[in-house]
């Protein structure tokens, strides 16, 4: 099975990274790990690969490696709404990742992929271990993937919640 791990700066501390190898540590099953974005990771265990994809700029490429990898790993301690996991969905990839910020609205059903309930390496290996008891997808999984991440991402329903917002904030303000 392929992980996923993307960050603009793959050791950038707020991103997780440093929890990626000893999380896949406790595995018990060969993985392959492709990261994309500046740097790299180090530290894995031998029943671990890592590839390095470098940081890619292409939306096409993107979208590829997206769609080859099996589960993205999204191990930020704090985020909001993490493009990463939103580009992920979209190809239909399941997200780990730990549940945090705005990260659960994100993922509104369990074919989504797994939240971690705790911060700490051993619940994102949990997290990481049942998203690949799943692997391998079929493609109605995806397509199933897509169809729920798909209305979460809309622009014209993402406009229309900014207005409701914008319409409770100046009426609470009045």
């Amino acid at each position: 099975p392929t992980l996923l791990f993307v960050a603009d700066y793959l050791t950038e501390r707020r991103k997780g990274g440093s929890l990626v190898a000893p999380a896949l540590a406790a595995l018990r099953r060969d993985v392959e790990v492709w990261t994309l974005g500046h740097g790299a990771l180090s530290g894995f265990p031998p029943h671990v690969r890592c590839r390095s994809l470098g940081y890619v700029t292409d939306d096409r490429m993107k979208a590829l490696i997206y769609s080859a990898a099996d589960v993205l790993v999204h191990p930020a301690p704090v985020d909001n709404f993490p493009n990463t996991i939103a580009e992920s969905l979209a190809c239909g990839t399941p997200v780990v990742a730990f549940r945090t910020g705005g990260i659960p609205e994100m993922m509104p059903a369990p074919e989504c992929g797994r939240l971690a309930e705790s911060i700490d390496v051993h619940s994102l290996q949990h997290s990481i271990d049942e998203a690949l008891a799943q692997v391998p997808l079929r493609f109605e999984q995806r397509l199933n993937i897509q169809k729920h991440a798909a209305p979460i991402f809309d622009p014209v329903r993402q406009a229309a919640a900014y207005l409701d917002l914008f319409r409770t904030a100046s009426t609470a303000a009045s």
